[in-house]
């Protein structure tokens, strides 16, 4: 098991990861508050050349275009690779629309992709309250990820840490998934009480099936 430093380390990871998807769903609903935003038009505000993917040189293109120095390639292609379903090194439409619409109001997020598109042509911008509103969500993607890692080295650095330590800290009872229940455990043994959507938005994060919990 790990030591309690390590632990403790641990925790501000798992609460850096919680109040970063918190921002980012805010950011994800703002825009999607907004009524003229339709997704098959802000992929194609991205997708420049028409090639129906996107890969980091698109997003940094379109970070680039508003003078956004957010990210620089090799963080794009990180981030590409963590929404990236098919590992194909690009984003698809579907893909592209996990970073973009939300993940608690299933309502917004259907009318939000119920809405006509107009096409954005290669030299088109989206109105700019748009084009504001999605370069927050990229610019919230890239300082959550670069929080992160810094947090994971941090706790990489230490003597004790394995990943079987740190999954075996917050399950203590060998259930073989990390759930809401036991990560608040953890987390109210350590100080902290957080509420039930903050520990859904933080296994959300990490959980790549859909399932609401983590297994090794």
């Amino acid at each position: 098991m790990l030591t309690f430093e390590s632990e403790h380390r641990l925790k501000n990871l798992m609460l850096a990861v919680g109040e970063g998807e918190c921002k980012l769903e805010n950011l994800r609903q703002r825009l999607c508050h907004i009524k003229d935003f339709a997704p098959h038009s802000a992929f194609q505000r991205v997708d420049r050349n028409a090639t129906g993917r996107i890969v980091a040189v698109d997003l940094l293109h379109f970070l680039r275009d508003h003078h956004s120095h957010a990210g620089n390639e090799a963080e794009l292609h990180f981030l590409v690779r963590f929404f990236d379903c098919d590992n194909d090194g690009a984003l698809n439409f579907q893909d592209f629309m996990q970073m973009l619409l939300p993940c608690e109001d299933n309502c917004l997020r259907n009318i939000t992709l119920d809405r006509h598109a107009m096409r954005c042509g290669r030299f088109d911008n989206l109105p700019c309250d748009i084009e504001h509103a999605i370069l927050a969500v990229f610019e919230q993607e890239l300082a959550l990820q670069n929080h992160v890692e810094h947090l994971k080295h941090e706790l990489q650095s230490r003597h004790d840490y394995s990943p079987h330590h740190a999954f075996h800290s917050i399950d203590k009872h060998s259930d073989g998934f990390i759930t809401v229940c036991n990560l608040g455990t953890f987390l109210r043994c350590h100080g902290v009480y957080a509420l039930e959507q903050e520990l859904v938005q933080i296994i959300r994060r990490f959980d790549t099936n859909g399932d609401n919990r983590l297994s090794f």
